[in-house]
């Protein structure tokens, strides 16, 4: 995620206190929902505020914006896009086979995440502009065999 970030932003970017977290999360601005099927099954969510979703595609388009219009959205989706596949290949390296469903976004900050008893990483981003909050949620099908370890503790 921070090698996507770094190539695609041109900044600063440093990963937060990584933790386990039980219950709903509350959406952002701005989320990403992306779907995880096949070896292992669940969600990659990214939430930030708008200001920080501007700062993001005026980075990677080169041009200011100011409102969560379409493009912005379509910016940071193809972000979160991106790091997702790139995770789903690297767990292909491992004997995970994984797809990736087309980028679901949540608009407001009134949403809630859930993943019902299935606990999640959150994975701060820190951006020189602000914060990007990545919640991973997966666990195995069987598909694959067994993993090593459970996929979140």
């Amino acid at each position: 995620a921070l090698d996507v970030m770094r190539a695609e932003l041109n900044t600063e970017v440093r990963r937060g206190q990584v933790r386990v977290i039980h219950g709903d999360a509350r959406g952002q601005d701005l989320t990403v929902l992306i779907a995880i099927t096949g070896a292992l099954e669940g969600i990659m969510a990214y939430a930030l505020d708008a200001r920080v979703a501007c700062a993001m595609a005026s980075a990677m388009m080169g041009e200011e914006f100011s409102a969560l219009d379409e493009l912005v959205q379509s910016g940071v989706a193809e972000v979160g896009n991106v790091i997702s596949g790139r995770a789903m290949m690297r767990l292909a390296e491992m004997g995970l086979e994984t797809q990736i469903a087309p980028p679901v976004l949540l608009l407001g900050q009134d949403t809630r995440i859930s993943t019902l008893s299935l606990p999640r990483l959150l994975v701060p981003i820190e951006l020189s502009y602000g914060t990007i909050e990545m919640h991973i949620a997966l666990k195995e099908t069987g598909a694959a065999g067994r993993l090593a370890r459970p996929a979140v503790a």
